[in-house]
């Protein structure tokens, strides 16, 4: 290992080891039974508190035999209260000295009066257990009076947000619910920007079944991890929001308001957005590519979707990360503006109304430089230089209306609509060479103007015969258009025999698909809780392509000269007829769900212009699941699982067609694809012990491809003349192929406790990747072996309202190998480390935060360090401080920066973002909007799903 990399390795282990607790405490052990027949109580919410001071409380939920051990006890004079409904709370007197304490059998009373309010004397409890579900009092955590629910719930155990992602016990949270309704739909990280931290009462967490499970009253095992947020009485009916408006140097500014309007269950959100920093609201979905667009607009929205969520590429930008709405900022400078809504509305006892609409206008500049180092042939290289211009109007709309037409009928009817237009410019300067020879250069210019639209919906129905006995009929539609109006104009150097060609096209595409499916399933109880489900699920789709390009003819002096191999009409289909059927067994604490299905696929492909040529194939596949869970207790649990299934190639992956929209780069389709069948398991660990703060939460997963579509790639050595188009010796042509042995494995592991000399939360993660992907370079099989580790910690203070601290860190190995070429193996570091800081001192509120990112091992021009550092200052005036004035400056150090490493089994890429926001000056004034009328008339009662009033 080279000295660059020892010294951040060992600063890494070093940070990760000292963060380790090594207080030698003590444990408390006992069972908790009932007095009469001494049966053991599972479920029973155990606290010790200090006689000392006491707010210091340590707890633990007893197990399915009564059981329980409080952990790291420090020595003392503690009180033990056992508390359960329906039983009088037991208390005893625990001294904690040198060992660990045995307290033998604690019992507990009948009470024939229902307890409410059982933890009334203990304000300062920070968490239950109820049955599933993990309950924390926000009251016991300490957030900015003007916070977020997003700053409250951070500061709670097993709790994480970073980048825009909700996760909990480990697991992505799906969905953040306000007094048990939908408020943002299923958009997590929406609602906790949204709703206040103050109008928060209790906060839990629990794994939510699925719309059919809940109805059919029956567990399948499908559940979404999943945050409800209940609200103070006192706050559920009103309006609150934020307004605010700034203006700084470099002639940047940002406005923004959102307004909400809570009657209950009728909730109403406004929200407005315009500004130039870089903060904007559109998600991957919108982008046309994700349509089948081509032309400029789309081969350059597909190649930057491709580029952000390949699993090989490791991205870290300084002074990035996500907005404030939703979505990551990307790269270069953009400015929007965005107009949006959402609504929920409970319409009648048991009809709920949700629906969104957006607004998004994005402008974005940027340019890249990128360095590329082939596998194959040994040296070669391709530099290039591009500067980008994408405008984009996107119009979103999305409802979802759940309706129980009585106790065994409902339909659920999901409805959504996507508009989007764009224009887009974009230049790029490249050379390829090999070692000191330059084999070619081009300079090209592509323009474009794309539309696309979406419509689609699904339409469930439900009817309950008998409790778990469920007949579901589901019907689905998607349908896509899209079209694009493309030129290039580009000049191709053939350094080697001192000529140049000139390219001078435009070209035309339309596209369109149609998806219809559907599904059948009927659910069968059978003895005790085993259940026995059949599903069918038919689905076709239909898409087509047309694409015409043309040359410049200067005897008729306009584009009239068609280019066959750039022109290509293409219809094709894909339809799959699927029969299911799976056994859900229990026994004591197990559960296993062993399933098989029978699909029959059809592929069917058609050219019609400019040759006629047909394609047809069809498919009978076995495809095995199974699935094992293993409760140790109410918070400890395992989950194994195994799964197939088959992915069809695309249509753009079909067409046989040459993108030549960068000359010396040529992506050709291939028509001789087969489908793929990938084999993944995967295993889930948790251990939760609410009441000392800690969880621990393992995940580990692999997956294997069979006839993977991977990538041929072939580099010229000589003047090459490709369907038609002529191309110097350097340039790639790449088109997909099956393929044999891809492979991917991933672990994570993530540890939570609290730190409670510092009032604070600290999270430990780590994990390892690994990836095996095949490729054809030259006609020689290449394997590229891409293994990462990770090590982490986020550390999040909970001392006061005033102070709002918290530290992170992340760093990262990459071990690359490849069987070809061993001298393109890359080996590289990169390590993010950051502080935030909020610091009230009366009306004056203090913030800063900075984050220090290393790269090592990218090689030269791209190893490097640097700090991007954020503070602002402001002044709270008005009644109960709702305005503020606030100086904030961005990029302090000016050292902002972004990099980007993509490694595949062809080459070795790096590319560094030229247009960055760099330093800058802003005062903002903003308003925050509190108005509340108190509780309003019950309307369905409020908690998780399925306990609502119906």
């Amino acid at each position: 290992m080279s000295p660059s990399l020892r010294r951040p390795l060992a600063l890494c282990f070093a940070v990760l080891t000292a963060a380790i607790p090594l207080l030698a405490n003590e444990d408390v052990r006992g069972i908790v039974a009932e007095s009469g027949e001494r049966k053991p109580l599972p479920g029973v919410t155990l606290r010790l508190v200090s006689m000392k001071d006491s707010t210091k409380i340590m707890g633990a939920v007893s197990d399915r035999d009564g059981e329980f051990e409080i952990e790291d006890v420090p020595k003392g004079a503690w009180k033990l209260k056992a508390s359960f409904v329906g039983y009088r709370t037991e208390e005893r007197t625990v001294f904690v000295r040198n060992s660990t304490v045995e307290l033998g059998t604690v019992l507990l009373t009948s009470d024939t009066v229902a307890l409410r309010g059982i933890e009334v004397t203990e304000s300062v409890v920070a968490v239950e257990m109820k049955g599933d579900t993990v309950e924390f009092n926000a009251g016991a955590f300490k957030t900015n009076p003007y916070g977020s629910a997003e700053d409250l719930v951070k500061k709670m155990p097993g709790i994480q947000v970073q980048g825009g992602q909700v996760t909990a016990q480990g697991e992505n949270v799906q969905r953040v619910l306000v007094d048990g309704r939908r408020f943002f739909g299923d958009d997590a990280s929406g609602t906790l920007k949204n709703v206040p931290a103050d109008m928060v009462d209790k906060v839990q967490v629990y794994d939510a079944q699925n719309d059919q499970a809940r109805f059919s009253g029956v567990d399948d095992g499908n559940t979404e991890k999943t945050l409800n947020l209940i609200t103070k009485k006192d706050k559920r009916s009103g309006q609150f929001g934020k307004y605010y408006g700034g203006y700084g140097t470099d002639d940047r500014w940002s406005g923004g308001a959102s307004h909400n309007y809570f009657d209950g269950a009728q909730r109403i959100t406004l929200l407005g957005l315009t500004n130039n920093i870089n903060q904007q609201n559109f998600s991957i979905s919108d982008i046309l590519a994700s349509m089948g667009v081509g032309g400029s607009m789309g081969r350059m929205m597909s190649g930057w979707a491709s580029r952000a969520g390949a699993s090989n590429m490791l991205r870290m930008s300084g002074g990035g990360g996500f907005s404030d709405l939703f979505v990551d900022e990307g790269n270069g400078i953009t400015t929007t503006h965005m107009l949006g809504t959402n609504m929920s509305f409970e319409l009648a006892d048991g009809v709920d109304l949700d629906g969104s609409y957006l607004f998004n206008y994005a402008d974005n500049d940027n340019g890249t430089v990128l360095d590329r180092d082939y596998v194959q042939p040994a040296g070669q290289t391709y530099n290039e230089l591009s500067e980008s211009q994408r405008l984009q109007r996107t119009h979103r709309l999305n409802l979802r209306l759940d309706a129980e037409i009585d106790s065994v009928n409902s339909i659920l009817f999901t409805p959504r609509v996507t508009y989007q237009n764009g224009d887009n410019g974009s230049t790029t300067q490249g050379i390829t060479a090999n070692g000191a020879d330059t084999l070619s250069g081009t300079n090209n210019l592509n323009t474009g103007v794309s539309q696309g639209s979406t419509v689609g919906g699904d339409l469930t129905y439900r009817h309950r015969f008998a409790p778990g006995r469920v007949l579901a009929l589901n019907a689905g539609i998607n349908w896509n258009n899209g079209l694009s109006d493309g030129s290039l104009n580009a000049q191709n150097a053939f350094l080697g025999v001192d000529s140049v060609v000139v390219i001078d096209q435009t070209s035309f595409q339309s596209s369109n698909s149609l998806r219809l499916d559907g599904m059948i399933s009927y659910t069968e109880p059978m003895r005790d809780k085993d259940v026995l489900q059949f599903e069918y699920r038919p689905q076709i789709t239909r898409s087509a392509s047309d694409k015409r390009t043309s040359s410049y003819d200067p005897a008729t002096g306009d584009y009239t000269i068609i280019e066959p191999a750039l022109t290509n009409a293409f219809d094709n289909s894909w339809m799959t007829h699927t029969a299911e059927v799976s056994y859900r067994a229990e026994f004591g604490d197990a559960e296993i769900t062993p399933g098989v299905a029978y699909q029959y696929a059809e592929l069917s492909s058609e050219n019609t212009f400019p040759s006629t040529t047909s394609i047809f194939r069809s498919y009978n596949n076995i495809l095995p699941t199974f699935q094992w869970r293993q409760k140790f207790s109410l918070a400890s649990d395992l989950r194994v699982g195994y799964r197939t299934s088959i992915s069809p190639p695309s249509s753009s992956q079909l067409q046989n067609v040459v993108d030549n929209s960068n000359p010396v780069q040529l992506r050709l389709g291939n028509p001789d694809l087969e489908q793929t069948y990938t084999h993944s398991v995967w295993a889930r660990f948790r251990d939760i012990n609410w009441m000392a703060g800690k969880t621990l939460f393992g995940f580990v997963s692999a997956s294997y491809t069979q006839d993977y579509i991977g990538t041929e790639s072939v580099v010229t050595t000589t003047d090459t003349v490709v369907a038609g188009q002529r191309i110097p010796p350097g340039a790639q042509i790449t088109r997909p192929v099956n393929l044999q042995g891809a492979m991917n494995v991933r672990s994570f592991l993530t540890y939570g406790f609290k730190v409670g000399f510092l009032e604070s939360n600290l999270n430990l993660n780590g994990g390892v990747t690994y990836g095996r992907t095949p490729g054809l370079v030259n006609g020689v099989e290449n394997i590229s072996n891409n293994t990462g580790m990770t090590g982490g910690l986020f550390l999040s203070t909970n001392i006061s309202e005033d102070i709002d601290a918290s530290v992170s860190y992340n760093g990262t190995y990459n071990i690359v190998i490849n069987t070809l070429q061993r001298q393109n193996d890359a080996n590289y570091f990169v390590h993010s480390a950051g502080a935030r800081l909020i610091w009230n001192l009366g009306p004056v509120a203090c913030s800063t935060d900075v984050t220090q990112s290393l790269y090592t091992g990218l090689g030269e021009g791209f190893d490097r360090s640097f700090t991007v550092w954020n503070a602002g200052v402001g002044y709270r005036f008005l009644a109960e401080q709702q305005a503020e004035l606030r100086l904030t400056v961005f990029d302090i150090l000016r050292q902002n920066n972004a990099l980007n490493r993509n490694i595949n089994d062809i080459y070795v890429e790096s590319t560094r973002t030229t247009q960055l926001l760099t330093q800058y000056f802003m005062l903002t004034f903003s308003y925050d909007l509190r108005s509340f009328t108190g509780a309003p008339p019950q309307q369905g009662g409020f908690g998780p799903p399925g306990m609502r009033r119906r």
